[in-house]
């Protein structure tokens, strides 16, 4: 549309990458360079990394979409698009870790539940109150999230623990 002179303002992207992995960062800030360097002229894309796990990188993730809100002198961003890949597996195995954890507790005592002042989350809570936090401490008009899972990765996750409990009930997937 731009190229065609349908849209007459300029195009801003800010793209922040989130990731634990030091090879996935260095690919990341290479696919963006590229990337920078083949868009046409007035498309601005600008970009930046957070080495680190998501929801952990939560803080940081709203720091830079701060800094960059502040750059625009807009009253708000009018997008985030949000693109997790391939997050439920290791997600899910801190949800068993945590439930696991729970349980050994409650064998050993089965009366600890009414002293702990924290129960098990249920699947994907702190994922969803990191996106929340994000949503509440930064202007955005609208949040778009897409999550990649990969196929069958219910026996990657499970491989290596006792654990025969599958995560379908926990969350549901739509195709």
């Amino acid at each position: 549309m731009k190229e065609k002179g349908e849209l007459s303002n300029d195009i801003n992207i800010f793209a922040i990458g989130v990731d634990p992995n030091k090879f996935s960062v260095l690919l990341y800030k290479k696919l963006l360079e590229k990337l920078k360097t083949a868009a046409i002229s007035s498309i601005n894309l600008d970009f930046t990394c957070v080495k680190g796990g998501f929801p952990e990188a939560t803080l940081s993730i709203i720091q830079n979409l701060k800094k960059e809100l502040t750059l625009s002198q807009a009253p708000s961003l009018s997008n985030i698009l949000a693109i997790q890949l391939n997050v439920i597996s290791p997600l899910s195995q801190l949800f068993r870790n945590q439930k696991d954890e729970y349980n050994d507790l409650l064998e050993l005592d089965p009366e600890i539940g009414n002293f702990l002042t924290e129960s098990p989350e249920k699947f994907g809570t702190s994922e969803a109150q990191a996106y929340r936090q994000i949503v509440e401490d930064v202007p955005v008009d609208v949040m778009h999230l897409l999550t990649i899972a990969t196929k069958n990765m219910e026996k990657h996750v499970q491989a290596g623990t006792e654990s025969e409990v599958t995560l379908e009930p926990a969350f549901r997937t739509s195709n």
